[in-house]
């Protein structure tokens, strides 16, 4: 799985602030190493995957669809207990899919990473230079433009990260390079752990299952009583609503019918008037009805909104 994969690493962004690689391609084993010790990461990840391809384990890059997702790293060595934003002013690369083994019924998450360490660092000629490999300054110092600060960078250190790649269930452990060491070393201790740490997980998953379940329903629960409050709520608007507008259709009603009571009182007045005056006022009538319109009661009572509509 890894081989032929060197130079999709190489082809990399501009490396991360701590010197990792950030390859451009994302469908790849899952490495976060600087170009330094790429070729050993190499090696270790495909010792790694032999040997538990030799007790049966299949490793892969998860196939789309499958559902199991890569957990966010942590490369420092000493990260501080409290959340300090550093992801995000640090542009981690991270692959698409995890690269998993699959050990009986579970698939455990493999990433093999260079630790970072805090690390006094000297600006020189426009970059930062690790303290420890500059050389002794000449006569003068080393200028006006430069200066010492700490930063995380990689240190060259080899890690593997085992992890849950199922949502609903959170697990991990590591597994750490020391100066007497190495990864490669420790493989044989790596496979009987993960071994051990196979059913830990399917059980792990079996009850984040049952959690997940547990809030659906809990979740579904809570959505019936809101869709039946709600339900009540437009209601009583309804019945607001409606007497609010039957109200309105009365009131204008009123309003038209006192107005009409009055124009045909007119009208009857009118009756006793002289002849060549009635014409008069009859007129007069017509552009009064036509000014204050008609007292239609049946239109407005059809364009009423009962609660139930």
């Amino acid at each position: 799985m890894v081989a032929n994969v060197k130079q999709d690493f190489l082809n990399s962004r501009r490396a991360a602030d701590s010197g990792h690689l950030r390859p451009f391609r994302r469908a790849l084993p899952d490495l976060y190493v600087s170009p330094e010790i790429l070729d050993r990461a190499l090696t270790v990840s495909s010792t790694l995957y032999r040997a538990l391809e030799a007790r049966g384990y299949p490793v892969a890059i998860a196939r789309a669809g499958e559902e199991l997702y890569r957990p966010a790293l942590e490369e420092r060595k000493n990260p501080p207990k409290r959340r300090d934003g550093y992801d995000a002013y640090h542009s981690k690369w991270a692959p698409d899919r995890p690269t998993v083994a699959f050990i009986g019924t579970v698939a455990i998450g493999l990433t093999i990473y260079e630790q970072s360490e805090n690390t006094e660092v000297r600006y020189l000629n426009g970059e930062y230079v690790p303290v420890a490999k500059l050389a002794p300054p000449k006569r003068g110092g080393y200028g006006a433009a430069s200066w010492t600060t700490h930063k995380e960078l990689a240190s060259g250190r080899l890690c593997l990260r085992a992890s849950s790649p199922y949502h609903v269930a959170k697990w991990e452990q590591q597994w750490e390079e020391t100066s007497g060491r190495t990864l490669v070393d420790m493989i044989p201790a790596i496979v009987r752990g993960l071994e051990a740490a196979a059913p830990v997980l399917v059980e792990l998953v079996k009850e984040g299952h049952t959690r997940a379940e547990a809030a659906r329903i809990e979740w579904e629960r809570k959505q019936a009583i809101w869709a039946r409050e709600e339900a009540q709520r437009r209601r009583e608007r309804q019945i607001v609503e409606s007497r609010e507008q039957l109200a309105k259709i009365i009131e204008a009603w009123a309003v038209a019918k006192a107005r009409e009571d009055f124009l045909e009182d007119l009208q009857r007045r009118a009756g006793a008037l002289p002849e060549e005056e009635q014409a008069a006022v009859r007129s007069r009538l017509s552009q009064a009805r036509e000014l204050l319109g008609g007292t239609d009661v049946l239109r407005r009572f059809a364009a009423w909104r009962a609660p139930d509509e």
